[in-house]
C-alpha cells in the first residue's frame, strides 16, 4: 500500500500539484468546534453547512468504505506552479503566502502589475486579489486534474473507491490536510 501512495503522490505532482499526504479516513479533528461555530450562527447565509451538518462527522458520508483520504494543493492565482515550488521549499513543504503582495488593474485598461504593502494605490486603480485574477475558475482546473488522477490510480488498482473533490463537498479540509501533513492550522484558523 505504501508503494501505491508514494506513486499516486508522484503522478499528483506531475499533474501540477505541490503538496500531496495520506490521511486515514476519520473523524476529523476539531468537529466539535464546527458545530460550536455553527450553533453560533457564524455560517451567515451558508445554509448549506446546517443541511449537511451531519455529512462533515466522517468522510465516508463523501465515499462509503473509504479507508484513506489523499490530500493534496495546488497553487492558483500565483507565479505558478515553479513559484509555488519555491515558496514549498522556503517555507518546508507547506505553502506561504507572500505578504503585501498584490495586483492593480488599472482603469478601462486590463492591465496590471505586482505591487508590494508599502505602494500607495493611485486613484483609478483596483487592488484584485490574485486568485481572482485568472479567468479561469479553480475549482474546474483542478477538478479536472483530480478525473486525470482518478483514472490513473483505477488504471493501477482497478475496482479501487475512488471520488476526488475540491472544496464542494462536506469535508473539513483543513482538519483532514492537517491530519495528512500538509501543514497545520494556526491561531487565524488557516492551514499554514
Amino acid at each position: 500500500m505504501v508503494m501505491i501512495a508514494e506513486q499516486l503522490k508522484q503522478q499528483a505532482r506531475q499533474l501540477g500539484f505541490v503538496l500531496s499526504g495520506v490521511a486515514p479516513a476519520a473523524e476529523p479533528g476539531r468537529l466539535e468546534a464546527f458545530h460550536a461555530w455553527l450553533d453560533a450562527g457564524y455560517a451567515g447565509q451558508m445554509n448549506y453547512l446546517h443541511e449537511h451538518r451531519q455529512a462533515y462527522s466522517h468522510p465516508r458520508n463523501v465515499l462509503d468504505g473509504c479507508r484513506s483520504i489523499l490530500m493534496l494543493a495546488m497553487p492558483y492565482g500565483s507565479g505558478g506552479t515553479h513559484d509555488a515550488e519555491r515558496r514549498a521549499t522556503l517555507w518546508g513543504r507547506r505553502e506561504g503566502s507572500r505578504r503585501g503582495a498584490s495586483s492593480h488593474i488599472e482603469a478601462g485598461t486590463g492591465e496590471y502589475s505586482r505591487r508590494g504593502a508599502s505602494s500607495h494605490i493611485k486613484e483609478g486603480t483596483a487592488k484584485v486579489a490574485r486568485y481572482a485574477q485568472g479567468s479561469a475558475d479553480y475549482h474546474d482546473v483542478i477538478h479536472g486534474r483530480l478525473k486525470r488522477l482518478r483514472l490513473w490510480l483505477l488504471e493501477q488498482s482497478p475496482g479501487a473507491l475512488v471520488r476526488g473533490v475540491v472544496d464542494t463537498a462536506p469535508l473539513l479540509e483543513r482538519e483532514l490536510a492537517e491530519a495528512a501533513g500538509l501543514g497545520w492550522i494556526g491561531k487565524n484558523t488557516l492551514l499554514r
